[in-house]
């Protein structure tokens, strides 16, 4: 359960939010807290880096990827309006975001600016 400021209320320990639902922790995090977008993160940090994989050329491009995937979704998630699963979300903007920045595989080849 969360509070109204988004915080886990009845947690004892930051461990046991884990174990919270996606949804939970997106709520959450719509509602203000750190903790469960960061739990979110952790929980998607893998899969999005192997989606990002398959696009982009060089290790570092896949980390600027993967941290403009997840600035890009935390800045969205209030729009987010649940029609679909939180992680099939998530991997439609790693992957749109790998198309936008990796080149290769964009209409015309040029590279949009991306973060390094």
């Amino acid at each position: 359960m969360t509070s109204q400021n988004g915080e886990f209320s009845d947690m004892t320990d930051e461990t046991a939010v884990l174990w919270r639902h996606d949804d939970d922790l997106v709520t959450a995090a719509v509602g203000g807290s750190r903790i469960a977008f960061d739990v979110l993160v952790q929980r998607y940090r893998r899969r999005v880096s192997c989606v990002v994989q398959r696009f982009a050329g060089s290790p570092e491009d896949v980390e600027d990827i993967v941290q403009q995937t997840f600035m890009k979704a935390y800045i969205h998630l209030p729009r987010f309006e649940e029609r679909s699963l939180f992680s099939t979300w998530l991997i439609s903007i790693a992957r749109n975001e790998a198309l936008m920045c990796g080149g290769e595989n964009r209409a015309g080849g040029g590279k949009r600016e991306c973060l390094r």
